[in-house]
């Protein structure tokens, strides 16, 4: 909940900026339980992530998924935050989004 409010890190928005990806000023904001049933999936970096959105989604977990579940290495994203390694983050969450794009492709959605 710390972070909630806040806008993209700058570290991060460097990288996007030097790969090239457009992104607009996004902020914070906490999951509700609402928001299981409103979306498909709910996508998050780490396993520690994974068990707070079980918490509260009351336990609901079928849509609930780290990014990198989607490729053939499942694991946690590592957290820049620790360290500074933003081009390895990048990678792997370039690689997750490849990931489940295929795999939405595969169930037509």
């Amino acid at each position: 909940k710390e972070e909630v409010g806040n806008s993209i890190y700058y570290l991060a928005k460097e990288k996007l900026q030097e790969k090239k990806i457009d992104f607009q000023e996004r902020e914070a904001k906490v999951l509700k339980l609402e928001d299981y049933e409103k979306y498909d999936y709910i996508i998050a970096m780490e396993q520690i992530n994974i068990e707070a959105i079980t918490r509260i989604c009351n336990g609901k977990k079928e849509k609930v998924f780290r990014l990198l579940d989607f490729t053939k290495q499942p694991r946690d994203i590592k957290d820049p935050w620790y360290t500074r390694d933003f081009e390895s983050t990048y990678v792997d969450i370039l690689e997750g989004c490849f990931a489940f794009y295929e795999f939405c492709k595969e169930k037509e959605l």
